[in-house]
């Protein structure tokens, strides 16, 4: 009866046709070998599978009716024995025959004539494709991807991945719209959801362009709470939980100025909630509020009082949570709440003391050196200089470096320098007159490691080559101590002009000379010329102001005419003219201190040098002349006649001071 079936039907071109066509005959015990097939059941409720080269986005997939035994069916061994036909082209997949439930998409011919299986489209294999489409910037073909693939394919994890793959594109409307048709298919929103939604929108610096899409984040926030409380959340992370979300709406809500709703949501978080904190929780708060510019009624005075206070009540319970949770204190922690309760009042910059030293070991003056809780690196050593430059403490400043300097040389960079000079310059202008030396100390420190850095295989070393900006502060603190002898090394070392040349009884330089040392050399400006002109005058010697004049005179009227002012420095910034002004009408003193003749001091001035002299103090005083609104600019904060009060300062000092000492005994009797 087979062979009747066989020549009633032309050779059935895949293996469904044939197994219809075996279908319709008689059954009978055995089949001929010439037919290798072998009969699948399938349900016609099952989703179609894809072919090996087939795009699941494609609308022209096929979907086959399922064959079926004809209604007298019989036992298997009537019909053909699809393993004596498994021996033939087709290799079978014995797991698939087994189950009896798999379906398979029309098959295809290879290269090789022999007909390939089909392959299963798993979500895992969906998401891949989903991800290179994102990768090559189709977000479009991505949606298309997953919207049109059957059922099967879909999960929750492949909406997650697509949804990421949205949202990193910065395409916040269609993420939301995904969203809400990812509900509508019936799959439910998991934490890695409302993570991905929420890590996308924090993205977004400047709310005022999204107020829709803000609405959106309070109705998913409202979601993920009623997932949390509802329990569909059991056995995950607890600290997964808020991490995800919770860390990247209170950033949300901080760059969306939504106090009220951050300080609500900061306070669902609790120690024995289902929203337990961690430390990238609280480092999100604390960052939130150090973003803090503005509050109805509060002055920005106010607003920098009122971010410290809160600071350190969120300060004592990250301690509180740390030791009941079992979290550490990280860095990323102590930097931030330094750098909110620096811009606090004096018993804020106390508080923050204390966590200096408890957490990185370094001690104020007269107290005894603690052991580290978090070892000393590059961004926690800034945000504690700052701190003593913004309290008006800058031995405090000089001292902390110092330490640094001895126990951890490797985390100083030249920022941290600059601070130190910064301090040390702070210092001058109390009247003090070792700065200069402590500057000239600094700079050949860091020359010297600068060096060491270049000949080191390590690959961490961190860079220390002084700037233009390390040569000004440095400069400020000879011009406030009136010392020209330090003024012109460290000139010489950052600039390799050799000004010993230039002194009184050496051979006259001509333009053409270099005057210049071998090695890395920086060139000047009009600020560091400024600087040096008036610590020549502020010396009072007239040997050291002739010096100066030489220097200025093989230099040029270049930089008094403002004619090399860097790409970065504005003709007409206020802190230019300053300089500017400054140099101009330093060179015309330095010229008629040095044009006088003082029989007494037994220096003669030669005819080319006067002549040379003149012609400097006529084009300084053109300078000035042309530009009279030069004299009604403000001088830099380190340059103005002092820091505050001098007196308010000194009265700060021995308040700190004080309130140091006391807790300092209290702590040792107690």
């Amino acid at each position: 009866m087979l062979r009747n079936a066989h020549s009633t039907v032309s050779q059935p071109r895949t293996l469904n046709a044939l197994y219809r066509a075996l279908s319709s005959s008689t059954p009978c015990h055995s089949a001929p070998e010439s037919e290798s097939v072998r009969p699948k059941a399938r349900s016609s409720t099952t989703r179609p599978y894809f072919g090996k080269n087939t795009d699941p986005s494609s609308s022209t997939t096929a979907r086959h009716s399922s064959p079926t035994r004809p209604s007298d069916s019989k036992p298997s061994k009537y019909y053909a024995n699809p393993r004596r036909l498994e021996t033939r082209d087709v290799p079978v997949n014995k797991t698939s025959e087994r189950a009896g439930k798999k379906r398979w998409d029309r098959k295809e011919e290879s290269s090789t004539g022999r007909r390939s299986e089909p392959a299963l489209l798993r979500p895992a294999v969906l998401s891949e494709r989903v991800k290179a489409a994102s990768r090559a910037g189709l977000v479009d073909e991505a949606i298309a991807l997953v919207t049109n693939a059957p059922l099967d394919a879909q999960n929750a994890i492949v909406w997650n991945t697509l949804l990421w793959a949205v949202m990193t594109n910065r395409k916040y409307k269609l993420a939301y719209s995904l969203y809400v048709d990812m509900k509508r298919r019936g799959f439910a929103p998991n934490l890695r959801t409302y993570g991905t939604l929420f890590q996308g929108y924090a993205q977004i610096e400047d709310w005022t362009v999204y107020t829709q899409q803000l609405e959106n984040t309070y109705k998913l926030w409202d979601s993920y709470i009623e997932l949390v409380n509802t329990h569909k959340l059991q056995g995950s992370d607890p600290h997964e939980i808020v991490s995800n979300p919770t860390t990247a709406y209170i950033s949300i809500l901080g760059k969306a100025g939504q106090w009220q709703r951050f300080f609500d949501v900061y306070n669902t978080i609790s120690l024995d909630g289902p929203l337990l904190p961690c430390v990238f929780t609280y480092t999100a708060v604390l960052d939130a509020l150090d973003s803090r510019r503005q509050l109805p009624g509060f002055t920005d005075a106010q607003v920098y009082s009122q971010n410290a206070s809160d600071a350190k009540l969120i300060w004592k319970q990250i301690v509180k949570a740390s030791e009941k949770l079992g979290f550490a204190v990280d860095s990323h922690l102590v930097r931030s709440i330094l750098r909110l309760l620096s811009r606090g009042g004096p018993s804020d910059h106390l508080f923050a003391y204390d966590i200096v030293r408890e957490y990185l070991g370094l001690s104020p003056p007269g107290q005894p050196p603690v052991k580290a809780k978090i070892p000393l690196n590059q961004f926690l050593l800034e945000p504690v200089l700052n701190l003593c430059v913004r309290a008006q403490k800058p031995s405090l400043c000089l001292h902390y470096l110092q330490q640094a300097m001895e126990t951890e040389p490797g985390v100083v960079t030249g920022s941290h320098c600059d601070i130190a000079l910064y301090a040390n310059a702070m210092q001058a202008a109390k009247g003090s007159l070792s700065e200069s030396t402590r500057a000239l100390e600094i700079v050949s420190w860091m020359l010297t490691q600068d060096a060491l850095a270049a000949v080191s295989t390590r690959s961490d070393t961190l860079p220390l080559r002084p700037r233009l900006k390390t040569l000004r502060l440095a400069l400020v603190a000879c011009w406030r101590g009136a010392d020209w002898e330090n003024a012109a090394r460290i000139f010489e070392r950052l600039t390799r002009y050799d000004v010993s040349k230039f002194a009184d009884g050496r051979r006259d330089l001509h333009p053409e000379d270099t005057a210049r040392l071998k090695g890395r050399r920086m060139e000047p400006d009009v600020s560091t010329m400024s600087l040096l002109a008036r610590s020549a005058l502020a010396s009072g010697d007239v040997a050291h102001m002739r010096q100066c004049l030489r220097l200025v005179g093989h230099m040029g009227t270049a930089i008094l005419e403002g004619k090399n002012l860097n790409a970065q420095e504005g003709e007409h910034d206020r802190e230019v003219l300053y300089h500017r002004a400054t140099y101009a009408q330093a060179v015309v003193d330095l010229a008629n201190a040095a044009l006088k003749t003082d029989g007494a001091e037994g220096y003669a001035i030669t005819g080319e040098e006067k002549k040379r002299w003149e012609s400097l103090k006529k084009a300084a005083k053109q300078q000035l002349s042309q530009h009279p609104e030069w004299r009604h600019v403000s001088p830099p904060t380190l340059e103005a006649s002092s820091l505050g009060s001098v007196r308010g300062m000194t009265a700060m000092d021995a308040h700190v001071d004080f309130q140091m000492t006391h807790r300092h005994l209290k702590s040792s009797n107690s």
